[in-house]
């Protein structure tokens, strides 16, 4: 396998939004959803996004899914952060921590909305240092080992600068703590 389908392997396995659906459903120590609730808010927040997102990019004729130009990037948050909105109010009563989840997901999504409006930055590493700074103590903290293929994955690709690695580390880390932190004044 040549290196360039080997960091696309790894650019859609690491995807943000199968990173995102780990961090929803693989809480520490909080009651497990039953399998069709985790399919009604998969299909929502992530599926749902990225079959209208992918029409869109096929309509805008966008060629490359990785190396999105900033102009066409902005639909496809707002697709999400709405279904992540939808998803939320239609799932806010079934589980407490579900609901709380997707909220933290929704907002992950809306810093990177709003820096992606300035400056783009990779949300394969923004996804994976904030979902994992969000996991510590616990073992799925463990996926920033990971970092290092996406990093590779995502120059591989010349989806990215080293600027753009960086901020989406920095990014990620931050809006992660923050969140973090309103979790303990809560």
């Amino acid at each position: 396998m040549s290196n360039k389908i080997s960091a696309r392997v790894v650019s859609v396995v690491l995807h943000p939004a199968i990173l995102q659906g780990l961090y929803i459903f693989l809480p520490i120590e909080m009651p497990r959803p039953n399998i069709l609730i985790i399919l009604q808010v998969l299909g929502l927040a992530a599926l749902l996004p990225l079959v209208i997102s992918g029409i869109y990019l096929k309509w805008a004729q966008v060629e490359d899914i990785f190396t999105i130009p900033r102009e066409n990037r902005m639909i496809p948050f707002g697709i999400s952060i709405f279904c992540l909105g939808l998803t939320w109010y239609l799932f806010q009563d079934i589980y407490p921590w579900l609901s709380g989840r997707i909220i933290w997901v929704l907002l992950l999504n809306s810093v990177a909305f709003f820096v992606t409006q300035w400056e783009k930055l990779s949300l394969h590493v923004y996804a994976l240092c904030a979902l994992t700074v969000l996991w510590i103590p616990y073992w799925m903290a463990c996926l920033i080992f990971l970092l290092p293929m996406v990093l590779w994955a995502r120059i591989r690709l010349k989806a990215h600068s080293t600027w753009q690695l960086w901020l989406g580390a920095l990014m990620g880390v931050s809006t992660a703590v923050l969140i973090q932190l309103w979790e303990n004044i809560q």
